[in-house]
């Protein structure tokens, strides 16, 4: 064995790498670019393996370098992997199952409609292009930094088509992050449309980029070292990062800088200066120019101010708090918001000030007087939570029991009426039991029952919970007296609710038909009408007991051949509706008969409606539920009824307020699928009816159809300057009613025949349902081109 392959056995590896490369053992490094040899053996080195270093251990002699056919081995593995990986890509490029489905719907789409996907197809590639035209970086580097630029520039292409994407976002940050630490002059490279790419990114302010200060600090410094000259936008953003990564001291001097400068007497210039002098704790500075800048401009936004309010009060400079709380009001007068209100509680709040933080509560109350008319508003519910809040932090910051007390009764004073209810007192309670002040708390009981306002059995139980652990005679007395008293109250409540109502659900429940008979003939000669809730019941116990047509029965008895005449009401018609769509679905249903069609329930319901008061009309409309809406639509999809949820839609918006959510879409997609097809009587052919290959594609293409629309009104609608993306909930739900509509309408006009009108058939639909002549929003033939 020669030498040097016994010494490998003693010395560490890093010498004998050493040893191996010096001229007398003749192992030269092969030069770049090179490949390494298959397997040839080193001149003049015989290969050993041996299990162990254990004296006497078998040593065998090996045939090659045990390292090259290692490395071969390593090589041939990877080419595999790598054919492999090119087969999977071009299998998932071109899937010849989704290419034939394509090519079928193509197919299937008239001249015209394959014009249009055609043509959006084009103005999408245009887009593209115009978007990513310059955006890459023409490069000329060693191998070894290609790939990392190849994926700068794939990331610079796909961030400039959708450059507010979060994930596109990062990849392009990570990757110019490297491309930066491994290219040389990588600055000098990039064209003006890549450092506009990377600056619209990185600098958009949303919680999914949370590093915005770092990526635009370091961002701006690299434009600079590049040579390039940075916009008055960007020095404002640099500053600002400069500030918020902590270099506060070199960003007020850079700021001071340029006080003096053109752009430093702009006022959003002087508002940065104010907002990091404020954080800065440097009142006097802020103070100056807070004063500078609303005596220059006269116009620019006072709310300014918060930030040097919430500086002085930090450091306990309430009076300049105070202040400049004062001046805000004045300054924005009607304009100062709840919000506003709100922020200035807050910080007076935060400082442990309860008795200013109240006095500018209570000038929210105030400013907000007006949305407390409507309880159901936004702005009401908005309103009570922020009190609800705000009085119980004011009543925590209390020390004592005269404090809570005072707090919470000039809070009465000022606090709209509908505030005062149970939780506004259970915070007052909860203060005050917590003190141990228990006579007071039981006064605050007393207060709520001589304001008409009931309290929480919990919050009552809380103070019956303390006096028993007091141990004190007299307090246990108070507590087994008001928990009997409770428990009485119960119980009356139980008797009387069960005399009014449950002495038919007695019989009902248990299938005691005769006796429900028996007892509607006493409560006649009792000269007791029945009411609504009776004969709800039992128009459930018939659809249980026999089906639809008994259910209907009996309604059309109560309603219309019963002296007196029973009045229905929004459960009647849930119920009903519920009947219907058991006696429309063919698959649970195909021999009985006898009850009305869903178009003729609907007139039923609308005449009801119809006939109630105003104040009954808005008691529905609260009560309306998106349940019913879909048990509603249900019905009429089983129906195979589309003119009749084209009126149904727009009849529920008018009469109920109600309007279609996503669901609808789905169901609307089903029906007009399923229209082809011939309606099976049995679950098992509706499913299979839902697997057939040709449903499949249907749906595909009356989804397709959707999508188009959607894109073709959300392109109209950007053509007039709305973006339907910000949409509020009314305006969302009156789009999706319009769409569906739209869709409806055009499945129609290809369904109806030549020499028929799709109006007359809605309208027909409409006579029927009780609401002639109603509008469906204007939708013509002019849409059909799409279907």
């Amino acid at each position: 064995m020669p030498p040097l392959l016994l010494r490998r056995l003693r010395i560490s590896p890093r010498t004998f790498q050493y040893a191996c490369r010096i001229p007398s053992a003749r192992f030269y490094a092969r030069p770049r670019g090179q490949p390494p040899p298959d397997d040839v053996d080193d001149d003049g080195i015989n290969w050993y393996e041996q299990d162990s270093l254990a004296p006497g251990a078998k040593r065998r002699r090996l045939g090659g370098n045990p390292q090259v056919e290692e490395a071969n081995e390593l090589r041939r593995k990877i080419r595999e992997l790598e054919d492999q990986l090119g087969k999977n890509r071009s299998s998932r490029a071109v899937d010849p199952v989704m290419a034939e489905v394509e090519k079928e719907m193509l197919n299937d789409l008239s001249d015209s409609e394959r014009q249009f996907i055609q043509e959006t197809a084009r103005k999408q590639k245009e887009e593209e292009a115009r978007l990513t035209e310059g955006v890459e970086v023409d490069w000329k580097l060693p191998q070894a930094d290609v790939p990392t630029m190849k994926r700068l520039n794939a990331s610079l292409r796909a961030a400039a088509i959708a450059n507010t994407d979060p994930e596109k976002m990062k990849s392009l940050w990570r990757w110019y992050s490297r491309c930066k630490q491994s290219v040389r002059h990588l600055g000098q490279m990039l064209p003006d449309r890549a450092w506009e790419v990377l600056w619209i990114t990185q600098s958009i302010e949303s919680p999914t980029n949370p590093d915005r200060a770092a990526h635009v600090k370091a961002l701006l410094e690299d434009m600079v070292a590049a040579g390039r000259t940075l916009a008055p936008a960007q020095r404002f953003a640099y500053l600002e990062a400069v500030f918020l990564e902590g270099q506060r001291d070199k960003a007020l001097e850079l700021w001071h800088k340029e006080a003096k400068s053109d752009i430093g007497r702009t006022p959003e210039y002087l508002e940065l200066g104010v907002r990091m002098y404020a954080l800065s704790g440097k009142l006097d500075e802020a103070q100056r120019r807070l004063e500078v800048l609303l005596d220059t401009h006269r116009t620019c936004d006072p709310r300014i101010i918060l930030p040097v309010l919430n500086a002085h009060n930090e450091r306990s400079n309430f009076h300049q708090a105070w202040a400049l709380y004062l001046h805000l009001r004045n300054r924005l007068s009607s304009d100062m918001s709840m919000t506003d209100y709100d922020t200035v509680t807050l910080s007076f709040l935060a400082a442990g000030r309860k008795d200013l933080a109240l006095a500018a509560f209570r000038d929210m109350m105030l400013c907000g007087k007006s949305a407390t008319k409507d309880p159901k508003s936004k702005e009401f519910q908005a309103l009570y939570q922020t009190s609800l809040e705000r009085m119980g932090a004011i009543q925590s910051l209390s020390v004592d029991a005269s404090e809570v007390n005072s707090v919470s009764l000039e809070a009465l004073t000022f606090l709209p009426r509908p505030f005062q209810n149970k939780f506004f007192y259970a915070s007052w309670l909860k203060k005050l039991i917590g003190m141990g002040e228990l006579d007071a708390a039981s006064r605050v009981v007393e207060l709520m029952y001589e304001r008409g306002v009931n309290p929480d059995p919990k919050h009552v139980n809380g103070l019956i919970g303390a006096w028993l652990r007091t141990g004190h005679a007299l307090y246990k007395e108070r507590a087994e007296q008001m928990a009997w008293s409770m428990i009485q109250e119960r119980l009356d409540f139980a008797w009387r609710r069960r005399n009014k109502k449950e002495g038919a659900l007695h019989y009902l429940r248990r299938g005691m038909y005769e006796h429900v008979t028996h007892l509607k003939k006493t409560l006649k000669e009792a000269e007791i009408p029945v009411n609504s809730y009776f004969m709800n019941h039992v128009l459930y116990a018939e659809l249980r007991r026999r089906g639809p047509a008994d259910a209907w029965k009996k309604f059309d008895n109560y309603t219309r051949n019963s002296e007196p005449k029973v009045a229905p009401d929004l459960e009647t018609f849930a119920c009903l509706w519920e009947c219907e769509k058991r006696y429309v679905d063919k698959s649970k249903n195909s021999v009985q008969r006898g009850f009305p069609t869903p178009r003729f329930l609907f007139g039923r319901m609308v005449e009801w409606h119809s006939q109630l008061s105003s104040k009954d009309k808005a008691r529905t409309r609260d009560y309306f539920t998106s349940e019913m809406y879909d048990q509603i639509m249900d019905c009429f999809c089983l129906d195979r009824d589309l003119a009749g949820c084209l009126i149904t839609m727009h009849a529920l918006k008018s009469r109920f307020g109600a309007y279609p959510n996503e669901n609808i879409a789905r169901k609307l997609v089903l029906l007009i699928a399923r229209l082809p097809f011939v309606e099976g009587d049995t679950p098992k052919k509706r499913r299979r009816i839902s697997a057939d290959v040709q449903h499949k594609r249907n749906v595909a293409k009356v989804t397709q159809v959707l999508e188009m629309l959607v894109n073709r009104r959300r392109e109209a609608a950007a053509e007039r300057g709305v973006d339907l993306n910000t949409l509020d909930d009314l305006d969302r739900a009156e789009e999706n009613l319009s769409l569906f509509s739209e869709l409806v309408m055009v499945v129609l006009e290809r369904s109806t025949a030549q020499d028929g009108r799709v109006e007359d058939t809605v309208q027909a639909a409409a006579s029927v349902m009780g609401v002639e002549g109603i509008s469906t929003g204007g939708i013509g033939a002019s849409h059909s081109r799409v279907y």
